[in-house]
């Protein structure tokens, strides 16, 4: 007997929809900064990542080393980088839960994706 599977689309969807609508706004922000700037933004990012879970283990790590080993793997060459202008809380916006008018447009999208070419819709069981 084959599986009967069911889901609501518009809920499936909320979730990926955000991240998405988040990385392309943070995207749009660092376009700017242009390639170096961008590794630069990411090996902040990890260096932070880095020191935060090792908190978390009890232990203490230098920034400038652990930054200095992020930027040397994400293909840098050694010596002191000044860290970047982008602040975390520069971010932080695009990171809020969505609003009621976000909901609407994406339950809007999973309307309009969940019509096929004929027009009839889908019912969302595989």
């Amino acid at each position: 007997m084959r599986p009967s599977f069911r889901w609501d689309v518009a809920r499936l969807i909320q979730p990926p929809a955000a991240a998405a609508r988040r990385h392309g706004a943070v995207s749009g922000l660092l376009y700017p900064l242009g390639q170096q700037g961008r590794l630069l933004v990411q090996s902040d990012a990890v260096t932070e990542d880095a020191i935060q879970s090792s908190r978390i283990e009890g232990e203490t790590l230098a920034r400038d080393s652990v930054r200095a080993s992020a930027r040397r793997r994400l293909g840098f060459e050694a010596g002191p980088l000044a860290p970047t202008d982008i602040a975390p809380a520069t971010l932080q916006p695009f990171f809020a839960e969505p609003t009621e008018e976000d909901r609407r447009k994406a339950k809007a999208l999973v309307r309009a994706m969940s019509r096929d070419p004929t027009g009839s819709r889908r019912t969302g069981a595989g």
